[in-house]
């Protein structure tokens, strides 16, 4: 896991750049600026090299997400910062394209989710509903899915039943978009729009993201014509029913932490088990 040092030491690289902006305004000599910018690079390689190894440790069939998102956002900062001062850093440049590079390959959605703008579907229900779903013998089972970049826990919420765990699936994989949920139901494997809600539908994720009229874009995707990409845990109590599934159908398991009540709990016990 990355290490709170590391978004310490990040934060006294950005206390480190303003202070060499403000050099820059004052009557320094070049010389004594250039030994500044010296160690600035020199901090900014260390904190990066060390953020790498931490990459290098990801497991991408048990990927954490929110440490994916914690670490883009190191990187980011750190390109922001070196541009905002105009340093010419091509050893850091280099490091973070390279750590950028790993970061991708690590995580299973990465490449989906950077192919649709972040975007991907996901499908929340109960385990017995998602096993029965990665097992479904039928020739069709059409699902309804949450449009998600999966950084908060915007997934749809049954009133009737609780949530578990969710599928995650390809955006180019759905057959319908909607603009909002929208009331619908299943019919031989196939759904079956209410038609008050059929003013909703959009021809595309763009269309539907222009015209979202909701908290949630609604997507439709069959399950049986589209293998998911990966199963999400929504409750971390299902965190062994997510292995066991994971193991099963082959299918990564991912989580966010920060969905869950006490995340400080679930990592020290994924820690311990994994």
């Amino acid at each position: 896991m990355v290490q709170k040092t590391e978004e310490d030491r990040t934060s006294n690289f950005n206390l480190a750049v303003e202070e060499f902006l403000k050099l820059t305004r004052e009557n320094i000599s070049p010389k004594e600026l250039s030994e500044y910018e010296r160690l600035i690079l020199l901090e900014g390689i260390e904190v990066l090299n060390n953020l790498e190894r931490e990459v290098e440790k990801l497991d991408d069939s048990f990927f954490p997400l929110d440490i994916f998102f914690k670490i883009e956002d190191i990187v980011r900062n750190y390109q922001i910062e070196l541009e905002r001062a105009g340093i010419n850093a091509n050893e850091i440049e280099v490091t973070l394209k390279r750590i950028k590079k790993k970061l991708l390959e690590k995580n299973p959605l990465g490449c989906v989710s950077q192919e649709n703008e972040g975007y991907l579907l996901t499908h929340s229900s109960d385990v017995s509903s998602i096993r029965n779903l990665l097992s479904c013998p039928y020739e069709h089972a059409e699902i309804c899915t949450t449009v998600s970049k999966l950084k908060k826990r915007d997934i749809f919420q049954p009133s009737k039943k609780k949530i578990h765990l969710g599928l995650i699936f390809n955006p180019k994989g759905a057959i319908s978009w909607f603009s909002k949920d929208v009331g619908s139901f299943r019919k031989k494997g196939r759904r079956v729009l209410n038609p008050e809600n059929e003013k909703f539908r959009c021809s595309s994720l763009k269309e539907a993201l222009n015209k979202q009229n909701g908290e949630r874009i609604e997507a439709w995707i069959d399950a049986k014509a589209n293998i998911p990409i990966g199963i999400i845990i929504l409750d971390e109590c299902q965190t062994e029913a997510a292995s066991e599934l994971s193991q099963l159908h082959k299918i990564p398991v991912i989580f966010n932490s920060h969905f869950f009540d006490n995340s400080d709990l679930f990592c020290e016990k994924i820690a311990g088990s994994f």
